[in-house]
């Protein structure tokens, strides 16, 4: 402190100063922080207790949770600087069984921004009123959501382990996102003769589901908006549909692909995983919008091998209903026949193919 220096309002001069003035007399003009406002209204669910914060609706909470909701967002109707610490905590308890449950909170502000003063520490209250109503999650459980996801399969029905395998992904799915989005929830689900029909409570969530489905499945999505109304704000109002098709085959099922008989493997994100049935060879098909069945379809025979001609390269076979015998040529199969063993074959179209694995 400068020597005869005093404090400009009460003329202390064996106090050290801050902007001319002493620690007592500045903090009788100045706060650490201010309330933007002495009494907030803030809506609370009936039905799970979420808290209308400005930022939105919160997930569902007990009582106890509605009070640490409300201390842990004080700090919405407070000014004050970055480096001034705050502490809330109650000053006065809701009564939950009252109209309009009050809940006070006691605000701390610890302020060690002077270093030529000490510790300033000063307190205000804030008044809470409660009102209840039903949060915007609770509302669509009852009247159910604008957002369709339609999942199908290219001309053809579902199977049992892709609708089970779905159903657990979107089950998971919700569990994980309702602890940042209370909107995350399927209001119902429908079983059509298509596929899968779930009627949801955001459009965030249908998003999150079909960016899951491309991961597992290779697909193609679709979105479609329909105008349903307006709001009491005159906002319009949209329904929302979604829409996720996944190829027309299933493992197990034989197609043409470019000229060859292959046998499908699985559907992965790449594309359609299959196998060429003459050679073996492994394929991934991304273009598979076209795929479908082969008509008709392979069937099985046996067949006796009975030798092998090595001028010719060839086998002869023996079929063992009429016991005729004719000649294949031995580079029609991926790997050598066993002279004298019967195998089983598949015919397609006038020709055969050694029977996959």
């Amino acid at each position: 402190m400068k020597q005869g220096a005093f404090c400009a309002i009460c003329g202390n001069t064996n106090a050290p100063l801050y902007d001319a003035f002493c620690e007592v007399c500045y903090w009788k003009e100045n706060q650490s922080i201010s309330l933007k406002q002495k009494s907030v209204d803030l809506g609370i669910c009936i039905e799970c207790g979420a808290v209308h914060l400005p930022s939105g609706w919160t997930n569902s909470n007990t009582e106890e949770d509605i009070i640490q909701t409300v201390l842990d967002n004080t700090y919405r109707w407070i000014n004050a600087d970055i480096d001034v610490e705050i502490e809330t905590q109650p000053l006065q308890w809701p009564r939950w069984e009252d109209g309009k449950p009050q809940l006070i909170v006691e605000i701390t502000a610890m302020d060690n921004r002077i270093e030529e003063f000490n510790i300033h520490i000063e307190q205000h209250s804030l008044e809470f009123n409660f009102n209840w109503s039903t949060c915007k999650a609770c509302g669509m459980k009852k009247t159910g959501g604008n957002v369709t996801l339609q999942f199908r399969a290219n001309n053809r029905q579902m199977t049992e382990e892709e609708k089970s395998e779905f159903e657990a992904m979107v089950t998971e799915l919700v569990q994980k996102s309702q602890k940042i989005n209370p909107m995350a929830f399927v209001v119902n689900v429908t079983e059509t003769k298509y596929g899968l029909d779930l009627k949801l409570a955001s459009k965030l969530l249908a998003e999150s589901i079909i960016a899951e489905l491309k991961k597992k499945w290779i697909g193609v999505a679709e979105k479609n908006f329909k105008l349903v109304g307006e709001d009491r704000d005159g906002q319009r109002k949209y329904a929302a549909t979604y829409l996720y098709r996944i190829p027309g085959v299933v493992p197990g099922d034989f197609v043409e692909f470019e000229g060859q008989l292959a046998l499908i493997n699985s559907i992965s994100s790449k594309g359609v995983e299959a196998t060429y049935v003459r050679n073996g060879e492994q394929i991934t098909i991304e273009k598979w919008e076209d795929l479908l069945p082969t008509d008709p379809k392979p069937f099985p025979v046996s067949y006796l091998i009975v030798s092998h001609n090595h001028s010719t390269e060839s086998y002869e076979l023996m079929d063992l209903q009429d016991y005729h015998t004719f000649e294949v040529q031995q580079d029609e199969f991926p790997i050598p026949l066993p002279i004298g063993e019967t195998l089983l074959f598949l015919e397609w179209r006038g020709k055969i193919f050694l029977k996959p694995e």
